[in-house]
């Protein structure tokens, strides 16, 4: 099973939802797409329910059969998670409040494509098929989920590039490249917390004791900097260095 799979199933669509799809992209110009969030007033109240999980709950899991819905977080942060095919448990990403879960159902999948893990206490708002299909109605909905599924893509394709990597320390360099706190400056080096190391093999699928070593190494070249308050100096133009090695 392949995290691609969340980036290309947009097109496995029911007819009905192919026709308002068609018609929103029909005038989509590119790169025109507002912020992929979602909220209570998208969906009938008639059509919804609400829900709560404790931390630690799972709310899907990976490999089961679905029931056509999907979830909007309301409140609290989900972990999205596969195992791998060497049998490890990997992080694909995290999701907050605004974003939905689950969608791929409503799309021709037939099973659950990951397992979804409460990890504070998580309000949701269920979400049928008929729901959901009544929002694609709207243009700028369509518009939002397009921009939901590109940036899914984009985030399972650098879960891919991460776990394609063949070397532990090449997987934290590309891991490291990718962190949110680069934004869009220029900036050469940003300092910032890291994960705990358990926590980082977990996300790269592989040991602790691996990734502490590698850490150690990308240390030893100047690639990183560990200071004295626990935050992390990463520079970009080492780890590409690195990665071109």
């Amino acid at each position: 099973m392949s995290p691609a799979g969340h980036g290309i199933c947009i097109f496995r669509l029911y007819p009905l939802q192919c026709c308002v799809y068609s018609a929103c992209m029909s005038s989509l110009k590119p790169f025109d797409l507002p912020p992929p969030y979602f909220t209570l007033g998208d969906f009938d109240s008639a059509q919804t329910s609400q829900m709560r999980l404790e931390k630690g709950a799972v709310l899907l899991f990976e490999g089961e059969g679905h029931k056509s819905d999907c979830y909007l977080i309301l409140e609290g942060r989900l972990d999205i998670r596969l195992v791998t095919a060497s049998g490890h448990e990997t992080l694909l990403y995290k999701l907050q409040p605004g974003e939905l879960v689950g969608e791929l159902s409503l799309f021709g999948k037939v099973t659950r494509t990951a397992t979804v893990t409460a990890v504070s206490p998580v309000c949701l708002l269920r979400i049928d098929a008929s729901a959901f299909a009544q929002a694609m109605h709207n243009e700028d909905f369509n518009r939002r989920l397009m921009h939901h599924f590109v940036e899914r893509y984009v985030r399972s394709h650098e879960v891919i590039q991460r776990l394609g990597q063949p070397k532990v320390s090449h997987k934290i360099a590309r891991y490291l490249l990718s962190l949110e706190a680069w934004g869009d400056a220029p900036q050469n080096q940003i300092s910032v917390p890291l994960v705990g190391h358990a926590e980082l093999a977990m996300k790269l699928s592989c040991q602790r004791e691996t990734v502490t070593r590698s850490m150690r190494d990308l240390t030893d070249q100047g690639v990183i900097e560990t200071q004295a308050n626990g935050r992390t100096i990463i520079y970009r133009d080492r780890l590409r260095q690195f990665l071109d090695a």
